[in-house]
Formats: structure tokens, sequence, C-alpha cells
């Protein structure tokens, strides 16, 4: 188990309808956030914190990555543990770039936008 996170004096911006906070902390705990706080009074417990200085950072809780590369979309988990450059000389091999039909590129980008809606995240 690591430590937890303390992300310190940083901005959060928090979405629509909710304004900006400046000089805020940010402890996260296991990928959640434990405690949000004005800056420094969260000091007293440090010594077992990894800590950030969000100074130059905007914390954005909550925000999705929902983006993605369909093409991809039906391999997933099949280069996990593959270097970049050998993935690219699989995936994309010089001078095998060929045309896909419109039927295939539709289901290339459905099957990915299903899986988001369905999950609320990227898979």
């Amino acid at each position: 188990m690591t430590r937890p996170l303390l992300i310190t004096n940083t901005t959060i911006f928090p979405g629509a309808h909710q304004a900006v906070r400046s000089h805020v902390d940010i402890l996260i705990e296991d990928t959640l956030i434990k405690t949000i706080a004005s800056t420094g009074t969260l000091a007293g417990e440090q010594h077992s914190f990894q800590e950030l200085d969000g100074a130059d950072l905007i914390a954005m809780p909550g925000f999705v990555n929902a983006h993605t590369h369909s093409n991809e979309s039906f391999e997933l988990g099949c280069y996990d543990a593959m270097l970049l450059e050998l993935w690219l000389l699989f995936k994309y091999p010089p001078g095998s770039v060929r045309p896909i039909s419109e039927r295939w590129h539709y289901l290339r980008t459905m099957w990915p936008a299903q899986a988001i809606l369905e999950t609320s995240s990227r898979g």
C-alpha cells in the first residue's frame, strides 16, 4: 500500500455551476479524494504523506478522460506489456495502411462509445 498523496497549494476547477477554489490542499488515499482543505490545514500530518507541490497545477476532480482510439478498440489487452516502438511496428507496419469500409469505421467507433457509456470510463 502506498502512502497517501497530499497535493498542496493548488487550484480546483470543479466544473459547471461551482466556483474555482484557490490555495487548497487535496489528500488522496487509495486513489480516492479523502479531504479537500485550505492550504496548510493538513500540515500537522505531513510526515506520513507523499507530497506534490500543486502551485502550478489545476485539479479537476471527477473529470473523466473519455478519449479513445477507436481503431484499437478490438485489441484491448493484446499489447499491454509491449514497448511502444515494438507496438507501433505490430500495429502499424510500414506501408500497410489500407482503407476500411464505412461499416467497419462505424463499428469500431460505436463499440468503445457503448463501453464508455456502460462503465462511465475508458476501458
